[in-house]
């Protein structure tokens, strides 16, 4: 986990708010994470899917509403959005599993490579910059 802004936070520093496509899967990158998140059949060691395939673009739409930045390890800018109820899992190397309630969208600037995969938060979640609640 990285560091955490609200929307207005995260506007303020110029990442803008997401625009979901009329299509997710509208090209092979997106088609491709499409599916490994949510119908696997290969071995990724660690791969979270969602428990419902057909609610992937309602979760993007409620992700752009609802959600709020992450500016993760890698410097690279978020949107998560927290369902506050299950809605994927996680499975490890091992095959153990976590409930994820969580939505993240990495890329979501970039119209082509847009994407989501359930993931889980911390229990609460503060904006760096205000310190505002986010979950």
């Amino acid at each position: 986990m990285g560091y955490f802004y609200c929307r207005n936070c995260g506007t303020n520093s110029g990442w803008g708010i997401p625009n979901v496509p009329a299509n997710l899967t509208g090209n092979s990158y997106q088609l491709d994470k499409y599916l490994k998140h949510n119908y696997p059949t290969a071995n990724y060691g660690s791969n979270s899917t969602f428990d419902d395939p057909h609610s992937y673009y309602a979760y993007a739409v409620s992700a752009s509403a609802n959600g709020f930045y992450e500016l993760d390890g890698k410097n690279r800018v978020n949107w998560v959005w927290d369902a506050e109820k299950r809605v994927g899992k996680t499975t490890d190397i091992s095959g153990s599993a976590r409930p994820d309630s969580a939505v993240k969208y990495p890329v979501f600037n970039n119209p082509s490579k847009i994407h989501g995969f359930s993931t889980a938060l911390p229990n609460a979640i503060r904006c760096s910059n205000c310190g505002c609640e986010l979950t």
